[in-house]
């Protein structure tokens, strides 16, 4: 059977419209942010920036941007410190 691109496109619509029907609210909320993750992704730093500010907020980015680079000191900090007391040299007595 040879389908028009028409044909197709309602196939396409129909059967979109079935998966969705049948998905509660968390599997909405899944596949969007799952989808939208994917296509941002590929984008670049600075066309993330601009897709930000634009469906959003200009300043959001800069705040996202800092929370994350906060984050990865705080975690940073954090894995020095759980290294610094798993580490067999803390167990030698101060005197040596």
């Amino acid at each position: 059977m040879k389908l028009t691109n028409s044909q197709l496109v309602d196939i396409i619509q129909q059967y979109v419209t079935i998966i969705v029907d049948n998905m509660n609210v968390t599997d909405l909320e899944d596949y969007v942010t799952e989808s939208m993750c994917y296509d941002l992704c590929k984008l670049s730093e600075e066309e993330l920036e601009e897709t930000i500010a634009r469906n959003y907020d200009y300043n959001l980015f800069k705040e996202l941007a800092d929370n994350v680079i906060t984050e990865s000191i705080q975690q940073q900090r954090q894995l020095e410190e759980e290294n610094y007391q798993q580490s067999p040299y803390n167990l030698i007595p101060s005197r040596y």
